[in-house]
């Protein structure tokens, strides 16, 4: 039973590093693509910039990552 909560939990851990991994990557390649504000609005809506958003979304997904590994490292094999 032991065996089998520590597999659930190193493969969800191991998701979690893949997962903030790639969505690191991905926030990281975010900064290539320019940013053009399009409104058809007239009024300007109080939202926080885009530079804010992106750090938002790297922090995040190092968050993601850095959890699942902090996982795998911290809950050793079971002893049989």
């Amino acid at each position: 039973m032991a065996i089998f909560l520590w597999l659930l939990l190193a493969w969800t851990a191991g998701i979690a590093v893949i997962l903030g991994s790639l969505m690191t990557i991905a926030s990281f390649l975010l900064w290539l693509v320019p940013h053009t504000a399009k409104s058809k609005s007239t009024k300007p809506l109080a939202l926080p910039s885009v530079g804010y958003q992106r750090w938002q979304l790297i922090g995040v997904a190092l968050a993601i990552a850095l959890s699942g590994l902090i996982l795998l490292i911290v809950v050793p094999f079971p002893h049989l």
